[in-house]
Formats: structure tokens, sequence, C-alpha cells
């Protein structure tokens, strides 16, 4: 696994990030009126674009937490990352803020 790469991998879906495919996939709910948060997770991209192995590394809500990670989860295939003009399995971090 690799986090230093020639090429990172790319998000792969209709022209839009990964922030915005969670938002779109983020199932709201009443309980979550009047939030605000800020999460950071880590997941692996495979030689084959497939996200797996989703993170938390730091939380504020565990359960925007758990739903965030539920629709990073549904994420389509990536493009895979590359090191040596080859594919690699790679690690990302990202963070994922939201007010409600």
């Amino acid at each position: 696994m690799y986090i230093d790469v020639d090429k990172i991998p790319k998000f792969n879906t209709d022209g839009i990030n990964l922030t915005e495919y969670i938002s779109r996939e983020f199932k709201w709910s009443e309980m979550f009126d009047g939030w605000k948060s800020i999460s950071f997770f880590s997941f692996i991209i495979t030689k084959e674009g497939v996200l797996e192995d989703v993170k938390l590394e730091i939380g504020m809500c565990p359960e925007i937490d758990r739903e965030i990670i539920r629709a990073i989860k549904t994420s389509p295939k990536w493009i895979p990352g590359t090191k040596d003009n080859k594919p690699v399995n790679v690690k990302l971090y990202f963070s994922f803020s939201c007010a409600f």
C-alpha cells in the first residue's frame, strides 16, 4: 500500500467530486438539525479502483460519522493511483464538513 504515488486515485463519477457525491448520498435525518460537524476519514483505493477499509480518524458526532461512512462505502469504482506507471493500492485521507 502506498501513500506517496505518481498519480493519486481519481474519483470517477459524472464530473462530481467525492464531497459532492457524499452530500448526494447522505441520508439526512431530523435528528441532525442544528448540528455542525467536521470529520476525518481514511480509506484505501485498490489497484482495481475499489474503495475499501474506510476508517474514522477523527469524528465529532457518532450518528453523522456513521452516515458519512455509509455514504463513502457506496462509492463507485475509482481510477486507481499509479506508482512507476503501474496501478497500486493507495491510502487516502479525507475530511468532510457539514452543517444542518
